[in-house]
Order: C-alpha cells, then sequence, then structure tokens
C-alpha cells in the first residue's frame, strides 16, 4: 500500500512540473521521493526549511533571474502546505517541500551562471539607465529586457552556448538604443532650434547665419553616431549648436524691420543701437562712446572690459596669495612650536638622566665607603684563676682607648638601655637561685658573677669616659644585690 501511495505522489509531482522545460526537473523529483521514503524527517521541519530558502530567493530576485525555477519550487511550496493543512501521508508533504528545497537552491545557483555569463548585457542595461533610456525610450528598453529574459530561460534549461551566441544581438540592439537615447537629449533640441529659426525666415533673411546653423545640426548628428562614448564633447557639441540656431533665428527677426526702414527710422535704429552700448557703459563704469562711430564704441568698451578683467584677476591672486601665505604662517608657527616643545622635552630628559645618576653615584659611594668613627677597642676578659673579689674596686681600662680625633662624632650611649639590661639579668639570677638545687648553688653563683663581669667590662670598654663611673657604680649595686641573694 506504501508503495502505491509514493507511486501516485511520483505521477502528481511529474503532473505538476509539466510546465516549461527546466534542467534536471526529473532528477530534482525522484531525488525527492528518494528521500522522502527513508523517514527520518519531519513534515513540520521540512516546510519551514523550505520557507526560509524561499525567503533567500525572494530576496536575491530569482523572479528575474531564474523565474522558472522560482515559479516550480512556489507552486510546490503551496502544495506542502495544503497537504500538511489537509493532514495527508508525511511522505507527501516531505516530498513536496524537499522538492521546493532543491528548485530554490537550483534557481539560485542558476542565479550565478545568469550573472557571470550575461554580465555584458546587465552593464548595458545600467548603462541605459543612466542616461534615462528607461525615460527616453521606454518602449526599446522594455524590449532589450524581454530578450535578456529569453536569454536565462535558455540558461535555465542548460542551453548556455546558446544564450551568450545570442546575447550579441542584444548587445547590438544595446548600442543602438544608446545611440538613440542620446540623439534624443542632445540632437532633438538642436534640431528644434534650427526650425525655429526656419519659422522666423532665416533662410532668407539670415541666410549665412542659418546655413552656420544648419551645417552643425548635421555635424552634431554624425558626431553622436561615431563617438557615441564621449558623452562631454556631445554635450559641448549640442550647446554650441543650439546657440547658432538661436542666432540664425534672432538675425531674421531683426533683419526684416531694417528693410522697410526710411531715414526716420534708420536714425531711431541707431539710437537704439547706441543705447544698447551705452547701457554696458554704464555697467563698466565708463565715460560716454556715443560721440565715437559704433565699432570704436564697442572697441572702447571691449578694452574697459579687458581691464576689469585683469583688475580682478590680479585681486583674486593676491587673495589667493593671502590666503596661502596666512597658511603658510600658520604652519611655520605650528613647527616652531613642535621644536620649541621638543627641546624642552630633551632638556627635561637630560635633567632626568643627569639627577639618576647622581643619585646612583651617591648610592654607589655610600656602599663602599663607610663614615669614620671612632675605633673602639674591646678587651678581652682573661680567665679568672681565682674567685672575683665583687668589693674590690675595678680598674679604669678606659685610657688605653685612643683619643677621638676632632672630626670623629661621639657615639651616643642609651643608658635606660643599660640600665634595662642589668635589671634583666638580676631578675634571670633570682629566677635561677629560685629553680637551682642547693648543691649547684655556687658554681652558678661563680658562673653569673663571670659573665656578670664580662658584660661589665665590655660595657665599659663601649662608654665614654665621661659615663664610666656611673656605669662602675651601677654594676657594684647588681653584684652586691647578687651576693646577698645568694648567700644560703
Amino acid at each position: 500500500m506504501k508503495k502505491h501511495i509514493i507511486g501516485l505522489c511520483a505521477l502528481s509531482l511529474l503532473a505538476a512540473c509539466s510546465g516549461p522545460a527546466i534542467k534536471d526537473t526529473a532528477l530534482i523529483q525522484q531525488t525527492a521521493l528518494s528521500q522522502a521514503q527513508i523517514g527520518e524527517q519531519k513534515p513540520q521541519e521540512t516546510i519551514d526549511k523550505s520557507r526560509e530558502i524561499q525567503i533567500n530567493a525572494q530576496q536575491q530576485d530569482l523572479y528575474f533571474y531564474s523565474p522558472n525555477y522560482m515559479g516550480q519550487a512556489e507552486k510546490e511550496m503551496t502544495k506542502a502546505e495544503e497537504a500538511f493543512k489537509l493532514n495527508k501521508p508525511a511522505n507527501i508533504i516531505i516530498t513536496h517541500s524537499l522538492t521546493a528545497q532543491a528548485l530554490f537552491e537550483r534557481g539560485l545557483s542558476t542565479k550565478n551562471i545568469v550573472i557571470n555569463q550575461l554580465k555584458p548585457s546587465f552593464d548595458g542595461l545600467d548603462m541605459l539607465k543612466k542616461i534615462n533610456s528607461h525615460i527616453l525610450a521606454k518602449g526599446d528598453f522594455n524590449d532589450i529586457e524581454d530578450d535578456i529574459k529569453d536569454l536565462i530561460l535558455l540558461i535555465e534549461q542548460g542551453k548556455t552556448n546558446e544564450a551568450i551566441k545570442d546575447q550579441q544581438d542584444v548587445l547590438s540592439d544595446i548600442t543602438q538604443l544608446e545611440i538613440e537615447t542620446l540623439k534624443i537629449a542632445h540632437f532633438n533640441p538642436a534640431e528644434n532650434a534650427l526650425e525655429k529659426a526656419e519659422d522666423a525666415d532665416a533662410e532668407e533673411f539670415a541666410t549665412k547665419t542659418f546655413e552656420i546653423a544648419e551645417k552643425a545640426v548635421e555635424q552634431l548628428e554624425l558626431l553622436i553616431e561615431r563617438k557615441y562614448k564621449d558623452r562631454d564633447l556631445i554635450s559641448n557639441q549640442s550647446k554650441t549648436t543650439i546657440r547658432l540656431a538661436q542666432h540664425a533665428e534672432n538675425v531674421a527677426k531683426t533683419s526684416k524691420p531694417l528693410l522697410k526702414l526710411n531715414p526716420e527710422k534708420a536714425e531711431q535704429h541707431i539710437l537704439y543701437v547706441e543705447s544698447l552700448l551705452a547701457r554696458v557703459s554704464m555697467a563698466l563704469k565708463h565715460d560716454a562712446v556715443n560721440h565715437m562711430p559704433l565699432d570704436n564704441q564697442s572697441m572702447a568698451l571691449a578694452q574697459a572690459a579687458e581691464r576689469l578683467n585683469k583688475q580682478a584677476q590680479t585681486n583674486i591672486n593676491n587673495s589667493q596669495w593671502s590666503q596661502e601665505k596666512k597658511q603658510l604662517e600658520t604652519t611655520i608657527a605650528e613647527l616652531k612650536q613642535q621644536l620649541q616643545d621638543k627641546t624642552v622635552s630633551t632638556e627635561i630628559n637630560n635633567t632626568d638622566e643627569t639627577v639618576t645618576t647622581a643619585a646612583q653615584s651617591s648610592n654607589d659611594s655610600s656602599e663602599t665607603t663607610l663614615p669614620a668613627t671612632t675605633p673602639i677597642v674591646a678587651i678581652e676578659p682573661k680567665p679568672m684563676t681565682e674567685p672575683l673579689d665583687i668589693n674590690k674596686p675595678v680598674a679604669p681600662i678606659l685610657n688605653t682607648e685612643p683619643t677621638p680625633t676632632a672630626q670623629t662624632e661621639e657615639p651616643v650611649i642609651n643608658d635606660a638601655a643599660i640600665s634595662e639590661n642589668i635589671i634583666q639579668e638580676k631578675n634571670d639570677i633570682k629566677t635561677n637561685d629560685v629553680n637551682s638545687p642547693a648543691t649547684s648553688t655556687d658554681s652558678n653563683n661563680e658562673s653569673i658573677t663571670k659573665e656578670s663581669t664580662t658584660k661589665t667590662v665590655d660595657t665599659i670598654a663601649e662608654a665614654p669616659v665621661d659615663k664610666a663611673a656611673a656605669i662602675i657604680e651601677t654594676q657594684k649595686s647588681v653584684e652586691q644585690t647578687t651576693t646577698e641573694t645568694t648567700e644560703p
């Protein structure tokens, strides 16, 4: 039963895609049917993915670059959505969705081929739009667009070589439309101006002027046909031709009344011409020149205009020079300021380096050279062969110390620290007496006495002469206290 349903789906797909023939349509359908039979995909997922690809195809303007693929893909997309709404079998929904996806993707790839192979035609369309061919020659422009669409259909059918060959005819049509557009934009206005001169009887009353304008119009048409790529040349030549035709028209209109002049009207005409020259004279702030012949009046006014032009040009040059001078002065001032800032910065850096070097030298000298101080002579205690009599005064030994020089600073002795050390020693002695057995009292007393005597001698050696007496008296009191404490 399942195979029967799949067969029916295949027949319906082939019937649905029997529109314009495009490349690999049957293969795309067969691939979609094979993938649907696997059954690993879900209908909703395939439809969502097809919608995403459809949005991308619309944004890529696939309606123009691959209309057949886009059209058939959207038909398959519609069938998939309808089948999903009608709760048809999943394989039918998936088959339509996968077919739509493949057609969308094939259309996107076809677009790349179309852009690459038909690039000259697309460039020609862009050029025609720039010169307003789509406005000035709308019908011809639309015909060329239709021709390019036919080339796209050939590429969709896999006939790329045939499309490239037919493109040459399209490019020829583009060139012809380009020339036609330039004639509409530049030649037609000149031709219209010449027709107005004809209406003013320029052929009769301004024969030579009209002949010049007529030749200019003919040359303009030839110029457009031969040098249609030179836009500036065509534009300038068109303006010149239009003015020549307008000149012929105005000369003809002015010449007609002169044929009917009597002496009175001839005088009025000459006075009218002089009034025109006087208007120019007033604008130039020139003295009256109506006492001269007409040609001399024109020459005088022309010379005055030249002088004013030269003065104006001189003023412009001076103004430009003033501006350039200000710019140069500003630049010079900026350069001077930069140089000054750089000099100050260099001086600061040099000063910092000098200070740093001096500080390093000072540190090095302080590390290698010790300050001169009074040498202290330490007296080594002699080994005691007999018990020390603490009541016997200690002979001063400070006279053996060399006399300090005038430059030597006297070291500062902290009396409080010395007294604190002596008191601490006293407390230590008391603690030892309490904790020690009686049998070791004598030996401990002797050791403490020796240590105390040695520290006293060292302290006396380190102290200055004027503080020795006070230290000895303090030591005597400590020794007496020690003796009283050590007695049984």
